[in-house]
């Protein structure tokens, strides 16, 4: 181990750079002793020249030594304390500039405590200040198993100085770099003599630092290897510059290899020195056919060749960067064929100031020129179509507020010359008539990015003419979308105008008349209400009083005879209000059908039972007979119950006595029929094409036998077809009978498996009218006659009523009922003075809301027996509604209906 006195070992470590016009090299970076050896910082010494810093040392006197200086110079510094030592230099490898790496080493006596001789080193240089030298100095034996180091060492490394030295040199060096450092200790051991290595050693903090070691083998005076002298010096600021200038020499190279560019260097013979990739898709010839030739000599195409050369030889001639251009044919294979090139040749110095080369970078300029050529083309394009259109193009600068173009079709709309808009755009805006000049800015495109594309407004020739005109405009953008350009396009749609404005005229008129029409429909809508209304309610006390004389009793044949006919004749009057306002809803489209899921055979039965007592009272044989496997079907029943009706009326009106009629229903291909035939009167062939046409008569003249408007088979056959289905007839003609058939499609059939029977359509055999004994009702109907009607049907029962010409009457007494008292059910009509029914129940509906009462049942009697009228009165609380006239049982079976949840609840 060495503990002997000896020296401090003070480096300085600088990067000195060649500037391009050849001045003096000029420090870059410093590290090491700064302020120990200069006594100023590292900051001050950067960009000052390296004469400054280290006396008689110049880089450039040693450019054609390779890689570093052979042996090392003496030399001192500028500044601090001027102390004397060696110097050594060696070269970087850089792009831009000559750069160098000044190592300076300088000696320094410093007392050591605790000396001691070292015989086996006495006779070494230096071996008494190996002690004091800051650098890892080391001995050891030819076989390197005796290991000796400096203290340094130890301060550096952070070991103990007992330990095993030449164990714990292996332990420190990096593991990734033993296996090379120990094949370089082999081979200097084997062969030279002399250690050269760069390796990581770990020091005292445990950070790897890069160290250059050398060392050489000292012999005997008799030749025998006596030891291994070395040294080993920190590089780790040397080897961080190196690696950043490779780095940026590799990106830059990256950079080159990969543009998009050609790029290439001439000498001043025009030879290639350098070509990146990008020359060989271009030209066809690969970037090492080009080292050392020519352009020519290479081969390059012959327009390339004598371009790059004139231009080079006046960037030579003259110093100065140089320009060329050229088109050449692409290599086979390459799209587009032509290509073209811009070129720049930029003369290149060398550190005195004198020309060493040519940089030559081309670039393709083929999309642009394409771009370019396809935009003239389309401007070209453009003012022909512009200039031969009858509609005014024009374009204008958005900054500069000025008007590029319009096109020659203004002088012939405006009657104003082209040049003078151009001059002075307000020419555009003197034409328009004051009115619409609110629509333009002024100029007339200073606005057009705030407000609408679309403008129409009129102008005024100078020859007095007014055209109308569209004016659209759009905003052309830069690839940052800011407007740049504003255009339009400005037509003449006088023409148009005029049209539009007749048509408008035409519409108006058309409103009028529909305004007219409609109101014309609705009156008579109304008007027939009125009528259905006015015409209902005397047979609904004519029904009535019928009513009353049966339940009296002891009445004879003659009096039953006549009951029998009056009630035939109400119900037909009856049916045929209701035939002419539903015809007159067909026409207007206002019937609906409501469909839902019944068996078919109830609602037959219910249309046949109907006219039993007419068809016995003519003796007519009646037959009904149901396929058993049809079963449910869906339908609306009210109207298809309205049509059969309808069917059996005409059957039963003209069969004569003792005659027969049968009735049957029957699956018919994929769907259903129902067959109302008699024996009747039959049809003449020629009548049957117009039977169902509306008021038509088999027998028009003032002698026929039968009655009647002529609906009944018109409507049946829209009721039928609004179900989607037919209904025809066919008769053998006169005095054979006739037979009408509904066929339905078999969208209308229903699985019974999967639908049940509506109990709607079916009519209790036997209700509880029982039910209705002991109940309260209150009756509101303003006809007398009605009044007096309902009250003895109601009495007859068993019901207590309690009866009101007006609502508000009614609605006080309920008003003041007691809660235990309130009556069971309420029967209103519906058309009243003063108030209606459906104003009457909406009134009571709120107090039982407000108060929390139980909810009154309510049966509406109406003349207004309409689908929309029953949904009206269903929209204003009623719970039931019936036509009039009324049917004593049918308002029995309902009021039993609306009063059997209560019953019910009250069990």
């Amino acid at each position: 181990m060495l503990t002997d006195a000896g020296v401090a070992l003070g480096e300085l470590h600088i990067v000195a750079l060649e500037p391009d016009d050849g001045a003096a090299p000029w420090v870059a970076s410093v590290a090491g002793a700064v302020d120990e050896l200069l006594g100023m910082p590292a900051g001050d010494l950067i960009g000052r020249p390296l004469a400054d810093v280290i006396e008689h040392v110049d880089p450039r006197d040693h450019r054609d030594e390779p890689g570093a200086s052979g042996e090392p110079l003496v030399a001192r510094l500028c500044a601090g304390t001027r102390a004397q030592g060696y110097v050594r230099l060696q070269r970087l490898h850089t792009v831009a500039h000559e750069a160098w790496l000044v190592s300076f080493h300088t000696l320094q006596p410093r007392p050591v405590k605790g000396q001691q001789s070292l015989p086996a080193l006495a006779g070494l240089p230096f071996a008494g200040l190996a002690h004091a030298v800051p650098a890892l100095l080391f001995a050891c034996s030819p076989d390197g198993s005796a290991v000796y180091v400096n203290q340094q060492w130890f301060e550096y490394t952070g070991l103990a100085s007992a330990g095993p030295i030449a164990e714990q040199w292996v332990d420190l060096v990096h593991p990734h770099d033993r296996r090379v450092l120990a094949q370089h200790w082999h081979r200097a051991q084997s062969v030279s003599g002399v250690f050269e290595a760069e390796f990581r050693l770990r020091d005292a903090q445990g950070r790897y630092r890069w160290h250059l070691c050398r060392a050489r083998l000292l012999s005997r005076a008799d030749g025998s290897p006596m030891l291994w002298a070395g040294i080993a010096t920190e590089i780790e600021h040397q080897k961080l510059i190196e690696d950043a200038l490779d780095r940026r020499e590799r990106e830059f190279r990256t950079l080159v290899e990969n543009a998009p560019d050609i790029i290439t260097r001439l000498d001043l013979q025009l030879r290639h020195v350098y070509a990146n990739r990008a020359i060989e898709p271009a030209f066809g010839v690969p970037p090492a056919a080009l080292i050392g030739r020519t352009s020519a000599e290479a081969g390059l195409p012959v327009q390339v060749a004598q371009a790059w050369r004139a231009a080079a030889l006046a960037a030579l001639a003259q110093g100065e960067e140089q320009e060329c251009q050229f088109t050449v044919q692409r290599p086979p294979g390459a799209q587009p064929r032509l290509g073209h090139y811009i070129c720049r040749l930029i003369p290149e110095l060398d550190r005195h100031g004198e020309i060493e080369s040519v940089l030559c970078i081309a670039y393709d300029i083929t999309q642009s020129r394409h771009a370019v050529s396809a935009l003239e083309e389309s401007e070209q394009r453009f003012r022909q179509f512009a200039e031969s259109s009858e509609d005014v193009f024009w374009l204008a600068d958005v900054d500069g507020g000025e008007l590029l173009y319009v096109s020659p079709a203004f002088e012939r709309l405006w009657g104003v010359p082209v040049q003078a808009v151009r001059q002075r755009p307000q020419c555009w805006t003197d034409a328009v008539v004051p009115a619409d000049r609110h629509h333009l800015g002024e100029p007339f495109f200073a606005d057009a990015a705030q407000h609408d594309a679309v403008r129409e407004y009129r102008i005024r020739r100078p020859d007095g003419d007014i055209r109308w005109i569209r004016d659209r405009r759009f905003l052309l953008r830069d690839q940052g979308g800011r407007p740049v350009r504003i255009g339009g396009i400005a037509e003449d749609i006088t023409e148009r105008k005029h049209r539009e404005i007749e048509r408008e005229e035409l519409l108006e008129r058309e409103r009028s008349a529909r305004a007219e029409a409609e109101a014309l429909a609705s009156a008579k809508d109304e008007f027939l209400a009125v009528v259905s209304h006015e015409l209902r309610s005397p047979l609904n006390a004519i029904r009535g009083w019928a009513h009353v004389l049966r339940q009296t009793g002891g009445l004879s044949e003659a009096q039953t005879k006549a009951l029998d006919a009056i009630d035939r004749n109400t119900l037909a009057q009856a049916r045929m209000v209701d035939d002419l306002l539903d015809t007159q809803r067909l026409l207007r489209g206002k019937v609906q059908l409501e469909s839902r899921s019944v068996a078919l055979a109830p609602v037959v039965e219910q249309a046949v039972d109907t006219f039993r007592p007419a068809v016995q009272a003519k003796g007519i044989s009646l037959e009904v007979h149901h396929d058993p496997s049809l079963e449910m079907v869906s339908v609306d029943v009210e109207r298809l119950r309205q049509a059969l009706v309808n069917l059996i009326s005409n059957a039963v009106k003209f069969t004569p006595e003792g005659g027969h009629i049968h009735i049957g229903t029957r699956r018919a291909g994929a769907g259903f029929e129902i067959e109302v035939r008699d024996s009747g009167v039959g049809i003449e062939p020629s009548l049957l094409p117009t039977m169902f046409d509306r008021f038509r008569q088999a027998d028009a003249s003032s002698t026929r036998r039968q009655g009647g408007l002529g609906l009944g088979l018109t409507l049946a056959r829209q009721l039928v077809e609004l179900h989607g289905g037919r209904l025809h007839a066919r008769s053998e003609g006169q005095g054979r009978g006739a037979a009408f058939v509904i066929e339905m499609p078999s969208s209308r059939l229903v699985g019974a498996e999967r639908e049940a029977a509506s109990p709607a359509a079916e009519s209790p055999a036997h209700p509880q009218r029982h039910l209705l004994a002991g109940k309260q009702a209150v009756i509101v109907e303003d006809d007398p006659d009605g009044r007096e009607i309902l009250q003895f049907i109601l009495r007859e029962h068993g019901v207590q009523v309690c009866a009101f010409d007006r609502s508000l009457s009614a609605y006080s007494y309920l008003s003041e009922q007691a809660p235990q008292g309130r009556p069971d059910v309420l029967i209103s009509d519906i058309a009243m003075p003063d108030e209606d029914g459906y104003g009457f129940l909406r009134r009571w509906r709120a107090q039982e809301a407000r108060q929390g009462w139980r909810r009154l049942p309510a049966l509406a009697l109406t003349a207004f027996s309409s689908a929309q009228d029953r949904a009206r009165a269903m929209r204003a609380g009623f719970d039931a509604q019936l036509g009039k006239p009324i049917d004593s049982h049918a308002l029995v079976d309902a009021l039993v209906h609306l009063l059997q949840p209560a019953s019910a609840g009250e069990k």
